[in-house]
């Protein structure tokens, strides 16, 4: 959960009016309303362990989100504070995702640069045997720098790795001259 949230809920009601936040919970007690422009937005609350906070749901992030709110499963939801005395403390809701969705995109991926001219059979054979070697849940990145600088990145299918220093560390002792990172997503 710490991988995909900025605050808990808890804190999040404690933060001030302003500040962006990203919390998880359960939706509880959703009411809908309509505008005056004949659109429907909502007022709910969401729940963690820490506490609940009360969320303020716009129509067109209601409309994109609308199956989400009303099931069991967890949501991810990014918005801002909102403080006021006459109205106390909100979330104003600019986006909600499935829990797990929110899981993936949060999940660092290793990314592997190497210069065009230092790829071959036994570099890649070599490079296969250190993944390998660490399995896990990251997604791998190969990033070829070509002659002119320009540089393609894509996907290694074949691997899965361990968020874990270990799996840099033997890849740059191995490979001194080979960048690699660890972030968030895709290149």
């Amino acid at each position: 959960m710490r991988e995909v949230v900025t605050h808990e809920v808890a804190d999040a009601a404690r933060a001030p009016d302003g500040t962006e936040t990203r919390v998880a919970g359960l939706v509880g007690e959703l009411k809908t309303f309509t505008t005056r422009q004949g659109r429907i937005m909502a007022s709910m609350l969401v729940e963690d362990l820490s506490g609940r906070i009360e969320c303020t749901v716009f129509p067109d992030t209601f409309e994109s989100s609308r199956a989400m709110l009303g099931g069991e499963d967890p949501v991810v939801i990014s918005g801002r504070i909102e403080s006021r005395e006459d109205r106390g403390i909100k979330l104003l809701v600019a986006e909600v995702r499935p829990f797990d969705d929110a899981r993936r995109a949060s999940r660092p991926s290793l990314h592997v640069e190497v210069r065009a001219e230092d790829l071959s059979v036994e570099w890649l054979e070599a490079v296969d045997q250190v993944l390998s070697a660490h399995p896990g849940e990251a997604e791998v990145y190969l990033h070829i720098v070509m002659p002119d600088r320009s540089r393609q990145a894509s996907r290694w299918r074949r691997y899965r790795v361990a968020y874990a220093p270990d799996v840099v560390a033997a890849l740059r002792e191995r490979f001194p001259s080979v960048r690699t990172s660890w972030a968030k997503g895709a290149p």
